[in-house]
């Protein structure tokens, strides 16, 4: 089957509920900026601050692919310096999340994790684009198609900066990024000797011990001419998570490691050549725990063990051609996974004389002795585990141009491509009922085998017309081509669960179209500016490969968005307080869901009616004395269908006015640094509290639906006391993350078999230290 889609996109009228005016003015709640200083004074810099006060300072950004500060940039964006994640003892996206108003991430254990932006958040494809450097890393597709919930994360050390851009960015960014994007730039080697050096050591409640170790070198090679720079990173942890059925404490135990290995060759002032070699493995345990249970407490029969490996061969071109600067960066993006996963609840369920009937005496009703005789048979299947292997190849190319100088246009010019290439191997076989491992070689139940290669292709560009010296307006457009073939084979048959032999087969999907981009900005002095914007975004489509699955319900389409946004950056009080808001409405049509057949039987995806998300984020930083700063961020946002899902093959998929499922309608973070007295000579001290407070949630859309749970509000606290001599280089941090033990379930999902709910939580309370050191 071969379908081919070339959709119409016209801009919808009618901007209703955006009131930034009303939000605007509202007093400086919490939230972050950087300010726009060009011609800061010497006395400004040279002002005492806390480590979060460096917030106000000056910190670039790249996320319009030419270089300006936050407060220039006429876009929701927030960013963090390496510095400040450093202080903050901030190691990886999932800390960083708190920093950001609207930003969500669904962790559902060892590298299953999903990033949303202002609501958007849905299965298949990622919502969210992630880059490292230039570089766009996806997730792999698994056996559900659900790339979007398998996101890789970076480790944050050595880093120059991470930068999260709110709302779709469709035509600089493309596919999946119809959330926004989320980009980590790492520092780069320098024409100098460098190294970094960090420990640090905790204590977790209700389990063991976390402990990590960073380093960093940097090394000119020739000088003037070539440089590297090399880091290496290893986190251990002993985990909290206990199994009550095998007996086995902190279960969830887990160690990340891995590095970059980085060159810079600059054979003129003109061209800049980076190199980049990128390795993370993890191993961990499943980190689900069962709330039925007990806290902290899992009743799964076998050992989950999770290991992923990723790699990243990376190079990047910028050559400076006097009227613009030519980019071209190639990336090579490899991911290798192996999960298990607990089928023997599920076999259990197949414990029943309807079951008997239908699976194992053709619809014929059992006799007592065909009755025990089938309970053996399915009693002998457990422990059972559920084992996924997969390898995914991302290659990637892009080339622009963007215009040097001032001139009355800006404009930048590129092309894309993509090709990606996922093979999932799914089977499940016989566990040992002692241990809970997969007896090897392994007793095979079934194994089928999943193909999922994605090509893509895109030119777009984006002009700037500078009508004033106030008054910007951009306009950006993106032609997008992709093709998507899905091929599926089961080569071992298990009628139990009807799993038939099935040969190898094949659909391929295709689309083209246009992305628009329109934005109007007008800056009424050096310290307060207004923007206006409508933007698109849009994911591919593509086709299940759900066993059983009737073939009509296997292609699903590509859905897309328009996101309306009114917004403004602000300082205030000789730039010790800056304050900056959007207001944002997203008309979401044809979204893509998760679906059960209504049987129950099979899970997969579907388009199936629209949503809307209207939203207010504020961020604000104040300097209230030299000593004293507070920040903090909150967002407003009510995301819910508009439409009722209505479908004969799927169950509960949702009715107008149903919230989309795991986003809080309220996010809020605040924090107090200050800056203390000298307690040890040569360094300065200084203490940061925050708190981050998460609002309920639910897990399915329908309020009816078997499976739908309330996650509830939580708030939780850290504290931490830094340390710092910047004449040595020595840094020590004491730290409490989770400061009053919050049992705060970030995730949670219901299931119709044993113990009918897995939910995953922060961590715990966790007390340590963290030693540092930098070599200059």
């Amino acid at each position: 089957m071969k379908l081919h889609l070339y959709p119409t996109r016209v801009i919808p009228f009618g901007l209703s509920a955006l009131s930034l005016v009303v939000g605007s003015v509202l007093f400086p709640a919490i939230g972050y900026a950087e300010t726009k200083q060009d011609n800061v004074d010497q006395t400004e810099i040279n002002k005492a601050k806390s480590t979060d006060a460096e917030m106000l300072e000056r910190i670039e950004v790249t996320a319009t692919r030419r270089t300006t500060t936050v407060q220039e940039t006429p876009l929701a964006i927030s960013a963090l310096s390496g510095n400040m994640l450093k202080r903050n003892g901030i190691t990886s996206v999932e800390e960083f999340t708190k920093m950001v108003p609207g930003m969500n991430i669904q962790d559902s254990g060892p590298g299953s994790k999903r990033i949303s932006l202002r609501g958007v958040t849905a299965p298949g494809e990622g919502t969210v684009g992630v880059y490292y450097d230039e570089i766009p890393i996806s997730g792999t597709v698994g056996v559900s198609s659900d790339a979007g919930g398998r996101t890789p994360t970076a480790a944050l050390f050595d880093v120059n900066r991470v930068e999260v851009v709110r709302g779709p960015q469709g035509t600089l960014y493309g596919a999946s990024s119809m959330g926004g994007a989320i980009r980590t730039i790492f520092n780069k080697p320098v024409d100098g000797y460098e190294g970094a050096f960090e420990t640090s050591y905790g204590d977790i409640a209700h389990g063991g011990v976390q402990k990590s170790v960073d380093g960093m070198v940097n090394v000119p090679l020739v000088e003037g001419l070539l440089a590297a720079r090399l880091v290496g990173f290893r986190k251990t942890s002993d985990g909290y998570i206990d199994n009550v059925f095998l007996g086995i404490k902190n279960v969830n135990s887990s160690t990340k490691e891995g590095g970059r290995a980085m060159v810079r060759f600059t054979p003129t002032e003109d061209i800049t050549f980076d190199g980049m070699y990128l390795l993370d493995k993890t191993e961990a345990g499943s980190n689900t725990w069962n709330p039925a249970i007990g806290e902290y407490q899992t009743v799964s029969q076998i050992n989950q063990p999770f290991e992923d490996t990723t790699k990243l061969y990376s190079g990047t071109l910028n050559w400076d051609l006097d009227f613009a600067k030519l980019t071209a960066a190639v990336g090579n993006f490899k991911r290798s996974t192996e999960y298990n996963m607990d089928d023997s609840y599920y076999i259990d369920t197949y414990l029943n004389e309807d079951k008997c009937q239908s699976r194992w005496n053709d619809g014929i009703a059992c006799s007592s002795d065909e009755l025990s005789a089938y309970y053996d048979y399915v009693n002998s299947l457990t422990p059972a585990v559920l084992q996924h292997k997969g390898y995914m190849t991302n290659k990637t190319y892009e080339m622009r141009l963007t215009s040097n100088g001032e001139a009355v246009f800006d404009w930048t010019v590129g092309a894309f491509y993509q090709q990606r290439d996922d093979y999932v191997q799914s089977q499940d076989g016989a566990a040992d009922e002692a241990t809970g491992r997969l007896i090897e070689p392994i007793e095979l139940f079934y194994r089928r085998y999943i193909l999922d290669n994605l090509e893509q292709k895109a030119l777009f560009g984006e002009t700037t017309y500078h009508a004033t010296d106030k008054l910007d307006v951009t306009v950006g457009l993106r032609w997008y081509d992709y093709q998507k073939t899905v091929t599926g084979e089961t080569t071992n048959a298990w009628e139990l669960i009807n799993a038939f032999e099935k040969p190898k087969t094949s659909v391929d999907f295709s689309e083209s179209g246009n992305l628009f981009k329109g934005n109007v900005s007008y800056s009424m002095t050096d310290d307060m500016m207004f923007y206006g914007s409508a933007a698109q975004g849009f994911r591919p489509g593509g086709a299940n490969n759900v066993i059983g699955l009737a073939e009509m319900l296997t292609g699903y389409e590509s859905d897309s968005l328009w996101n309306y946004e009114v917004g403004m950056k602000s300082s205030w009080l000789d730039r010790d307080l800056q304050f900056n808001a959007a207001t944002y409405l997203i008309d979401w049509s044809n979204m893509q869901v998760r679906g059960r057949t209504t049987d129950g039987a099979f899970s997969f995806l579907s388009n199936a009616g629209s949503a809307q998300m209207i939203g207010l984020e504020m961020e604000s930083g104040w300097r209230i004395t030299d000593d004293l700063f507070v920040s903090g961020n909150v967002n407003f946002i009510n995301a819910e269908l508009t439409e009722d899902q209505v479908s004969d093959v799927v169950l509960a998929a949702g009715k107008k006015g149903d919230r989309i499922p795991y986003i809080p309608k309220v996010t809020a973070m605040l924090s107090l640094s200050y800056s203390l007295p000298q307690i040890l000579s040569g360094f300065d001290s200084s203490i940061r509290a925050d708190v981050n407070y998460v609002g309920s949630s639910y897990t399915e859309l329908r309020p009816d639906d078997t499976y739908y749970l309330k996650m509830d509000a939580y708030t939780l606290a850290n504290l931490r006391f830094n340390l710092d001599s910047a004449t040595t280089g020595w840094g020590f941090s004491f730290y409490i993350n989770n400061l009053f033990d919050k049992n705060a379930i970030v995730y949670d999902a219901g299931s119709y078999d044993y113990p009918h709910e897995d939910a995953t939580s922060a961590m715990p309370r966790t007390i340590g230290v963290t030693v540092r050191k930098d070599f200059f």
